[in-house]
């Protein structure tokens, strides 16, 4: 059942990485009118995609670790995460790199929460809790 439901977050994931990461890449214009911020939106539109992709799949394992009650894990990685993600931020801001840094920062944050939560299950499992 843990694999169809990330299954499925994957493919509606990829589904909308087509939509969205696409319509930014080839058709800019449809989300603002200056064209000055056309090539940066050309430049995050991978990242979009990617992190449309790993949203739905870190969600979807999310659900099993809550459904598992397995929230106390859950809570602590996303506190790291959110530092990580913070100190990252800073950097970009700081070095000038504003934008153009964010959606990486999103993609590796969904990236990390994949990893760390399909880790957990493998080697945890899926423990269900006692009535």
């Amino acid at each position: 059942l843990v694999r169809l439901i990330v299954g499925l977050a994957v493919a509606l994931g990829c589904c909308l990485a087509g939509l969205c990461g696409g319509a930014l890449a080839f058709a800019p214009w449809a989300f603002v009118r200056d064209a000055r911020l056309w090539p940066l939106m050309r430049a995050v539109a991978p990242h979009a995609a990617m992190s449309l992709v790993l949203t739905g799949s870190a969600q979807a394992l999310e659900g099993v670790l809550i459904a598992t009650c397995d929230t106390r894990f859950l809570s602590v990685a996303q506190i790291v995460n959110s530092i990580l993600m913070a100190a990252w931020l800073r950097f970009a801001v700081q070095s000038g790199h504003g934008l153009t840094m964010l959606w990486p920062a999103i993609t590796l944050f969904y990236l990390a929460r994949v990893v760390q939560i399909g880790l957990r299950l493998k080697f945890r499992g899926l423990r269900y809790p006692e009535d």
